[in-house]
């Protein structure tokens, strides 16, 4: 987006760390980057059942866990989503947010985040000095929910885009 800039007129954004960043919220750096991680992601119904209880607050439809289950299954994805985690991190790209992408920003941007996300605190994208970052037009929307906000707030998650992208 910062290179096109210009040809982007609202840019939504959603589980990002944005202007914060607590090393400690974001144990996935961790976790993919570990020896043990192919053989974590290769059960892919415990690994995501697992994110799931830790990660919601609300329930999320049974179709929606099934598809999951199946993105994680593929051919893979064990070995890519490590290999993802070594060759970037959440610092890299947060420092990249930070310096280059968030001056560039010129269009409405609307950021997504889920109430009580244990991961991503509300403070962080509800700070006075966050916001006024944004260009103008810009705002935030918590869900009230957990991390995966678009499975457990299906309904009001198309609503907010809605209204979003045909202000």
């Amino acid at each position: 987006m910062a290179r096109s800039g210009d040809r982007v007129v609202r840019y939504g954004r959603g589980q990002q760390h944005l202007w914060h960043l607590n090393p400690e919220l974001h144990p996935q750096q961790t976790m993919f980057t570990s020896p043990e991680a192919p053989s974590m992601l290769a059960d892919a119904r415990r690994f995501v059942a697992t994110a799931y209880l830790l990660l919601t607050e609300r329930a999320v439809r049974t179709s929606d866990l099934a598809r999951t289950v199946q993105e994680f299954g593929h051919d893979g994805i064990s070995t890519a989503v490590p290999r993802y985690f070594h060759s970037s991190s959440f610092r890299q790209e947060w420092i990249e947010r930070r310096t280059r992408l968030i001056p560039r920003w010129r269009c409405p941007v609307l950021l997504l985040q889920g109430a009580g996300d244990p991961l991503q605190p509300r403070e962080f994208y509800t700070d006075p000095d966050v916001l006024a970052q944004l260009p103008e037009g810009s705002g935030v929307h918590l869900f009230d929910s957990g991390h995966f906000w678009p499975f457990e707030a299906p309904e009001e998650t198309v609503a907010v885009l809605r209204a979003f992208l045909t202000q």
